[in-house]
């Protein structure tokens, strides 16, 4: 499905090294995309970019980590970089922080930029809520909260768009053939910009692909529409007669199927 939509940049996370083998080996997919180099160990992110789409460079940052985290990243034309990660996992908040302050670092002096993939934290509330009486944390004291003071100037595309639609990536509800707690529905997953305007997002693998209800993984994955800003095309890292208009890429961001 994420090849039906021909994404300029499609960010795959959970990728296992048996899948990242396939993909690097499917001649029908290397005919129109690269993929990133990155070595994935038990399972990571990958990063593949149309190859209409250049030039591209491909990178991949450490991140402070119990669990194999990194940022896979690909500079594309006009100063533009795709990164993505998947965050710490469960009870993981400093860290999950940690990452993101060593990611914004990172990218400070990009004027265009997305960070996308599996954040682990939901927009409006904390994992196990569902179990609370009451929530466990007020709204400033949220991640979500956190992250924007962190990602200061990154624009949530879902919420740009789509404004209070909760979006759910991973829904014990609609999918409970891959997501064990029915209760459990949370948007982890993000597409988050800097000097890019999202015109278009969708959730992707909400359909079923067989007759037995299972669907491609237990997170949705996500698709965006993206236009270049003027502010961001003045800047150094741009081209400077750009001016506003249609950025060359399509950012599908999702976890590998399970």
């Amino acid at each position: 499905q994420v090849l039906d939509q021909a994404p300029q940049v499609a960010c795959l996370q959970e990728v296992t090294p048996a899948l990242a083998a396939a993909l690097r080996g499917f001649p029908a997919l290397l005919a129109h995309y690269s993929v990133s180099e990155n070595e994935i160990v038990s399972y990571g992110c990958l990063i593949l970019v149309h190859r209409s789409v250049q030039p591209c460079t491909f990178a991949e940052l450490p991140l402070p980590t119990h669990m194999g985290r990194t940022l896979v990243m690909a500079a594309l034309p006009d100063g533009l970089v795709v990164a993505t990660v998947h965050l710490e996992s469960l009870d993981s908040e400093r860290m999950r922080h940690r990452q993101l302050e060593i990611i914004a670092d990172h990218l400070r002096t990009r004027k265009r930029a997305v960070i996308c993939g599996d954040f682990n934290f939901d927009a409006t509330q904390t994992f196990g809520d569902w179990h609370r009486a009451s929530p466990r944390y007020g709204p400033k004291e949220l991640e979500n909260t956190k992250m924007r003071a962190t990602l200061m100037g990154y624009d949530d595309v879902w919420e740009v768009v789509r404004g209070p639609d909760p979006g759910y990536t991973f829904d014990g509800e609609t999918n409970p053939r891959c997501v064990r707690q029915r209760a459990e529905r949370m948007r982890y997953d993000r597409i988050m910009v800097r000097g890019l305007r999202a015109t278009a997002v969708a959730l992707l693998g909400e359909e079923a692909i067989d007759s037995s209800g299972i669907k491609p993984s237990d997170h949705y994955g996500l698709v965006v529409d993206l236009a270049a800003t003027s502010e961001a095309a003045q800047g150094p890292s741009s081209s400077a007669n750009r001016g506003e208009g249609e950025q060359p890429a399509a950012s599908a961001a999702g976890d590998a199927a399970q």
